[in-house]
């Protein structure tokens, strides 16, 4: 317990020890630093990813939603067309 509080008061007392503490605590940081640093750029690199993602998305989705119109409308104008001619053809087989 006595050598505890001797380590302790060693260490908080400005002599020789408490330079290398601070060096060594300096370069932990710096190191922290680069890391927030990086970790940062990798956050900003993720985020445009993610926004050209849903760009992409939002574009294929509306691509979709113009095809399916399309689709529908086609659709509808072969059933229309299907009219026409069943309609002509009855007409025509009817007259004399």
């Amino acid at each position: 317990m006595r050598s505890q509080r001797e380590a302790i008061l060693a260490l908080d007392t400005d002599d020789a020890l408490h330079g290398l503490f601070v060096d060594t605590t300096a370069r932990f940081l710096k190191s922290l630093a680069r890391e927030a640093k990086q970790v940062a750029e990798a956050h900003d690199t993720q985020s445009r990813r993610l926004q050209e993602r849903a760009a992409k998305m939002k574009t294929a989705e509306r691509l979709k939603g113009a095809f399916e119109q399309l689709a529908d409308s086609r659709r509808k104008e072969r059933e229309l067309s299907d009219v026409i001619e069943r309609y002509a053809g009855w007409t025509r087989a009817s007259l004399p």
